[in-house]
């Protein structure tokens, strides 16, 4: 599989963080359906031309972001339902995380500082407790 990926996208960085952008666009755009199967991580270095740490790294990086499902002998695949794409909410605090536990959807500020049983103002939960969230704060 060709995956036709542009390492000179994003000069300036390096090739893993080129890889990674071009992986991600590719998925973003469409153009790396859901489901599909990606290269052998020695194939796909051996198309760019990079070492095989780079697309580990890469892959590592992509799935952990959502994008990409690793299994150990069953290959790499574009996640069913990938990641969105970053929007411009809030990205520290309570509001930010919260926008991000919420999937980017804006949260208002009346919200995160709700006062309990209030009518129709919803409750912030007090921990995100999510795996693979680090807190930033």
């Amino acid at each position: 599989m060709d995956l036709h990926l542009d390492l000179d996208g994003a000069s300036g960085h390096t090739l893993r963080a080129r890889a990674e952008h071009a992986l991600r666009e590719a998925v973003r755009s469409g153009r790396l359906a859901p489901g599909s199967r990606l290269p052998a991580t020695r194939a796909l270095a051996a198309q760019l031309g990079v070492s095989r740490g780079v697309v580990v790294e890469a892959y590592s990086q992509l799935a952990a972001e959502g994008y990409l499902d690793t299994r150990r002998g069953g290959g790499t695949r574009v996640a069913e339902h990938p990641a969105p794409p970053p929007t411009s909410t809030p990205t520290s605090g309570v509001e930010g995380r919260l926008n991000h536990a919420l999937g980017g959807s804006v949260v208002p500020r009346r919200a995160v500082r709700g006062v309990a049983g209030a009518p129709g103002v919803p409750l912030a939960p007090r921990h995100d407790l999510r795996p693979s969230l680090p807190a930033v704060d």
